[in-house]
């Protein structure tokens, strides 16, 4: 299934309170979403950190709100490492990339914002049967217009982004013979398996010490 049908499923599986104003408008509203890499940190920081999540993983929620903040103030606030979040869908019904096309919708400078709350409202999310209301609300709260999420949506763009994202942590997982699972973690391109605040501490001094650049 394309991810063009993946959004689709989502349309009629979130939005079907709302399915008439998710038709495309004759006039379609200006979007600047976050295309490519969106970086965290020192643009020249020795090492580099590559996160692959799925925004509908509770592992990848319990380690950006409980793993996550320990190293980012060690490392990444530091300027050591520089990290970066790349989107990984693993939902088959197309949740995964409607939530990142969400993320993606604001630009840069919301990403991060964005895919945090979809992180802390996972729960709520999953749990009711039409969270359309709570995620255009997410939206709204970082500058988004409704036509503007569905034009995100829309965006042939937008989803070329998502699937290039997914194809290179499919590339990099292949590579280091690990598992397609997530949260997939990389640091100075090697696989971490123990992703735990000190599991990749480890990783990341050793990196350090060795002066790798990448």
């Amino acid at each position: 299934m394309t991810f063009r049908l993946l959004i689709l499923a989502l349309l009629a599986a979130f939005f079907s309170g709302n399915l008439a104003l998710a038709q495309t408008p004759k006039a379609p509203p200006e979007i600047h979403p976050a295309m490519g890499d969106v970086p965290m940190g020192n643009p020249k920081a020795p090492v580099k950190m590559i996160a692959y999540l799925s925004l509908s993983c509770p592992h990848c929620r319990d380690w950006q709100q409980y793993e996550l903040p320990g190293f980012k103030k060690a490392y990444v606030d530091t300027g050591k490492v520089q990290l970066t979040f790349r989107d990984y869908p693993i939902d088959n019904r197309g949740v995964d990339v409607g939530l990142w096309s969400i993320a993606r919708c604001a630009g840069p400078s919301e990403y991060y914002g964005i895919a945090d709350e979809l992180f802390r409202f996972q729960q709520a999310i999953q749990e009711t049967d039409n969270p359309g209301p709570l995620l255009l609300d997410i939206a709204r709260r970082h500058g988004l217009s409704e036509p503007q999420v569905y034009a995100c949506f829309d965006s042939e763009a937008l989803l070329a982004t998502i699937q290039a994202s997914h194809d290179e942590g499919i590339a990099d997982f292949e590579a280091a013979g690990a598992p397609p699972a997530t949260p997939g973690i990389f640091i100075a391109g090697k696989f971490v398996s123990d992703f735990s605040t000190k599991g990749m501490s480890a990783v990341a001094d050793a990196a350090l010490a060795a002066g790798k650049p990448n």
